[in-house]
């Protein structure tokens, strides 16, 4: 009996291609059902702009008192001499 490779690396290929697929098919079913409760799409896009907006200003707070303080503790150093 001859072994032929190339049909079980194929078949491997094919199953992989299936398993990508369905895992793809998982993924966009659970990023649809994230807006359940939205009903229009410009709302879903303001929420998205919204939430996106918080973070940046959230992360520019934090970055901002972050300067302070530092500027503060150099200042302390400054202080001694």
């Amino acid at each position: 009996m001859v072994l032929k490779k190339t049909p079980s690396a194929f078949s491997a290929f094919v199953s992989m291609r299936k398993k990508r697929r369905r895992r793809r098919r998982k993924r966009r079913w659970r990023r649809k059902k994230k807006w359940v409760f939205t009903h229009n799409i410009s709302h879903e896009m303001n929420f998205c702009r919204q939430s996106h907006a918080r973070r940046v200003f959230l992360t520019a707070r934090a970055e901002f008192l972050g300067y302070i303080e530092r500027a503060s503790l150099m200042a302390d150093d400054y202080r001694q001499y």
